[in-house]
C-alpha cells in the first residue's frame, strides 16, 4: 500500500512540475510576440494538471498576454471555481477591458469586485479609473485615481492620469498641477514638459 501511495505521488508531483514548465515556457513564447508556441504549451501545460487554480490563474495571464481573451475570461473563471482572489477577479477585469466598448460592463463589475476585497490597492483604483477615462465617466475617473495616489507610491503615472482627466473636463489649472508634480518627481520627463507648456499656452 505504501508503495503504491508512492508511486502515486511521485507520478502527481512529476505532472504538477511538468505542467509548470510548460507554463513557464508559454510565458517566454508570450513575451517574445509568438503567440503560437504560447498556445501550443498552454494546452499542453493542461493535459498534464487541471486540479490547481494557480494553473488556470497562470493560463489566464498567458491568454491575455498574447491577446486571447476569451480563453483568458474562461481559464480566470475556471481559477475562481477551486478558489476566489482579487487579483483574479482584477485580472479578469483587464482580459474584458481588452475586448473593448462590448465588455466595458462586465470589465466595470469584475474591477468593482476586486476593490471590493483588495480596497487598498493602487492597481485596482488605477484599472477601474482608466475604464472611467475612457467610458467618459469623468469624475469617477479621478476618484479612483486619486485612491490610487492614496493606496500606492508617488507615481508619474498617477499624475499623467489625474492630468488627462482634468484636461478632459476643462480643469486645466487642475491639470497643470498635476503635471507640475511628475516634473518634481521626474525633472527630465520630456512628455511632462511638453503638457506643461500646453496647458500654459491654454491657460493664457
Amino acid at each position: 500500500g505504501i508503495a503504491i501511495l508512492f508511486v502515486f505521488l511521485t507520478f502527481f508531483i512529476t505532472q504538477r512540475f511538468r505542467a509548470d514548465m510548460h507554463l513557464e515556457k508559454a510565458w517566454f513564447f508570450a513575451k517574445n510576440n509568438d503567440p503560437k508556441n504560447a498556445y501550443i504549451e498552454c494546452q499542453k501545460a493542461v493535459s498534464l494538471w487541471t486540479y490547481d487554480w494557480k494553473i488556470y490563474y497562470k493560463l489566464g495571464n498567458v491568454y491575455t498576454t498574447i491577446g486571447m481573451y476569451d480563453e483568458a475570461i474562461s481559464s480566470f473563471s475556471t481559477a475562481e471555481r477551486y478558489v476566489f482572489r482579487s487579483d483574479i477577479a482584477y485580472y479578469k477585469g483587464v482580459a474584458y477591458h481588452m475586448q473593448g466598448k462590448p465588455k466595458e460592463k462586465e470589465a466595470e463589475e469584475e474591477n468593482k469586485r476586486a476593490i471590493f476585497y483588495m480596497p487598498n490597492s493602487e492597481r485596482v483604483h488605477t484599472g477601474l479609473g482608466l475604464l472611467y477615462l475612457e467610458q467618459g465617466m469623468l469624475e469617477r475617473a479621478i476618484e479612483e485615481f486619486e485612491a490610487a495616489q492614496r493606496y500606492g507610491a508617488e507615481k508619474v503615472q498617477n499624475h499623467f492620469l489625474l492630468a488627462e482627466a482634468y484636461t478632459r473636463q476643462g480643469k486645466l489649472t487642475e491639470a497643470l498641477s498635476e503635471v507640475q508634480e511628475i516634473i518634481k518627481l521626474d525633472p527630465s520627463n520630456t512628455d511632462a514638459h511638453a503638457r506643461a507648456a500646453f496647458l500654459y499656452q491654454k491657460l493664457r
